[in-house]
């Protein structure tokens, strides 16, 4: 019997040992990317590249969206690691095998050993998870607290100590990505009405311990930055296929549309369809969904954090059919926790030769893609600033040489050490323009699709606005002789010449454009030909993403 039970903890320690080897694994191979941080990245760098806690958040909260708990752990993390691309990820792939752990405990709380390793294996394989393990931003650590709080869900009322748990967790969710708070009164609400808690004293106190702490944060914060927050997404696309797009990337090992969903999506996918969307993308998704139907026919809990994640899904649709919000996957990956934990409960009858076909099926088609495809989450390249500033370098780039960026201004500072003046072409140029100024409280209170429309004047325009000359006329007077102006755009921006008046004045394909990139693309031809009337070319250089546009005074 003592022989038996040692034996079941060595098995025990051994598969625990070996998964988590393989989480870390998949977390840490081709962590260091050799194009450096993009976008998003770099913006986050900047957030937490201050010089103390108290500017951080301060920096942190006047230009970003969300409360920012995520900037104050990786500043903290930086400040004993380095600020090296290296160290800034390693934060997340860290809270990425932490997250694989947590999943082990959800398993294990149903009582369960298979369950808690299936678990395991699932967050550990997962290449949405993955993925986001190896970004400098904050959707890993809110894949963390998710699991957290299912955890902690689970168990709730069980102790204190639960109870303690599962309100920091809920606090971490929403500090970490302020639409929580909707995910969190889900949550609430049904947990309530599946244990008929509306009277019990102790649920009652949590919910009012976390209501107490975290309500007077979030409502100066709403009042202060609610207009922002329904803003921050004019840059992205969506349409009916998001959701299909969001599916595939939290079931499949084979990911698509991560930083911005692909147009029509769905119509592609059946259009270009494969035998490796077949055995990637239809198996695995087919196969998750019976065993996430199983799991909801059968078991209770199962129903429950299934609608606490529907409703959160289709108040997004609302939000997506009624405001500027768009469908993204990773907008979504606070509910992946609970529909990876749905297929483990589904599949829990392991000694069903069916259900064992089926997860094993399910499995080894994930692991295998991400052993052998060169594809595979952990193996994506980033379309990072290094080559970028690279080519800048290339081109003798000196102090007090002119750069407009087509984002935010500081997105160079990481890697270009020189004291350049740096320029946004959105923020500098698109929205300073005198189109934009005579309509500007008419386009505070529009959407998206209504700004368009009232900017259609400026974007049909072949030649620049009157003010965008004027600052041009007073940044080129200013030049000395041999002085350049570094244009850095991407590929998408830097193709539209012509094309792009004659695809403005088509309604169908004027619809197809977001707001941001019509300011953009219009920006960028704005400034190609000012500086092409007024200063000697350079060149136009590419590498990769990006091009580089050069001109000298």
């Amino acid at each position: 019997m003592i022989k038996d039970i040692k034996s079941s903890r060595i098995l025990s320690t051994i598969t625990f040992s070996a998964i988590l080897l393989l989480a870390i694994i998949f977390r840490f191979a081709c962590i260091n990317k050799v194009d450096g941080l993009w976008y998003d990245e770099l913006v986050m760098f900047n957030q937490v590249n201050q010089s103390n806690l108290l500017k951080t958040i301060f920096y942190s909260l006047t230009t970003d969206v969300h409360l920012p708990l995520y900037q104050v752990m990786l500043h903290l993390w930086a400040k004993i690691f380095s600020f090296s691309d290296f160290s800034l990820r390693s934060f997340s792939a860290v809270t990425g095998v932490l997250t694989v752990c947590i999943g082990y405990f959800v398993g294990n709380a149903f009582k369960s050993k298979f369950q808690a390793f299936l678990m395991m294996f699932l967050f550990a394989t997962n290449s949405f998870l993955i993925y986001y393990s190896q970004e400098v931003r904050m959707y890993e650590l809110l894949a963390f607290f998710s699991a957290l709080n299912l955890l902690f869900l689970i168990r709730l009322n069980r102790s204190k100590i639960d109870t303690l748990f599962w309100i920091l967790s809920t606090l971490g969710l929403v500090f970490t990505y302020t639409i929580s708070i909707i995910y969190v009164v889900i949550e609430i609400v049904a947990y309530s009405i599946y244990k008929q808690n509306f009277k019990n004293k102790g649920w009652l106190k949590s919910v009012g311990v976390f209501l107490v702490l975290v309500i007077p944060i979030l409502v100066p914060y709403f009042f202060i930055y609610g207009k922002r927050l329904a803003s921050f997404v004019t840059g992205f696309y969506a349409d009916g296929s998001s959701l299909f797009v969001t599916l595939q990337n939290f079931f499949t090992p084979k990911l698509v549309g991560i930083n911005n969903n692909p147009i029509h999506y769905f119509v592609q996918f059946v259009q270009n369809f494969s035998f490796s969307d077949f055995a990637f993308v239809v198996v695995p998704l087919v196969i998750a969904s019976y065993f996430i139907f199983k799991a909801v026919k059968e078991d209770k809990f199962a129903r429950l954090i299934f609608i606490i994640s529907l409703v959160f899904v289709l108040i997004e649709v609302l939000a997506f059919i009624f405001t500027d919000f768009k469908i993204l996957s990773r907008y979504l990956i606070i509910i992946l926790p609970n529909l990876l934990t749905l297929i483990a409960i589904g599949a829990k009858d392991y000694k069903n030769k069916v259900s064992l076909c089926f997860i094993l099926m399910f499995l080894l088609v994930n692991f295998s893609y991400l052993v052998y495809s060169p594809r595979a989450s952990y193996k994506l390249g980033r379309e990072g600033y290094l080559p970028i500033v690279n080519l800048m370098l290339e081109n003798n780039i000196q102090d007090n040489d002119i750069v407009f960026v087509w984002n935010r201004n500081e997105i160079l500072s990481k890697y270009l050490d020189k004291n350049v003046t740096t320029l946004s072409l959105l923020k500098d140029v698109a929205y300073k323009s005198e189109y934009v100024f005579a309509m500007q409280d008419k386009l505070e209170k529009s959407n998206a699709d209504t700004k368009k429309e009232l900017l259609k004047d400026y974007f049909v325009s072949r030649f620049p606005a009157e003010n965008t000359e004027i600052l041009m006329a007073f940044v080129i007077s200013r030049m000395k002789p041999e002085q350049k102006i570094f244009l850095v755009t991407n590929g998408y921006f830097n193709d539209f010449s012509e094309d792009f008046y004659k695809r403005v004045s088509n309604q169908d394909e004027f619809k197809e454009f977001t707001f941001n990139n019509l300011m953009t693309i219009k920006a960028t031809l704005d400034l190609k030909y000012i500086c092409n009337n007024n200063l000697k070319s350079v060149g136009t250089y590419k590498n990769g993403f990006y091009v580089l546009k050069v001109w000298k005074k």
